[in-house]
């Protein structure tokens, strides 16, 4: 990282400490989604500056899974089940 420059990061988002967490990416337009590996869905601006939260959710438990979108609908699952979050009427 050059001298000046804003780390890319935010306290919280994971359930450990973030050098071991985990999160998966999906792109979506100007956007990231963000699942962490705590269950938190985060909506996150595709800023290179800075890391701008637009909004977030708790959508299963623990996880390491890949999500899949499809249709406005994302596919999750956790230890427990399979889920689909619909994100688009």
């Amino acid at each position: 990282m050059r001298s000046g420059q804003k780390a890319w990061a935010k306290d919280g988002f994971f359930s450990g400490m973030a050098k071991t967490g985990y999160a998966s990416f999906v792109v979506m337009n100007d956007n990231l989604l963000v699942l962490t590996d705590g269950g938190q869905l985060l909506l996150v601006a595709a800023d290179p500056k800075e890391c701008r939260v637009i909004g977030k959710v708790q959508v299963c438990g623990q996880n390491w899974c890949n999500p899949a979108y499809a249709d406005g609908k994302l596919f999750l699952r956790d230890a427990q089940e399979l889920r689909c979050v619909q994100l688009m009427p």
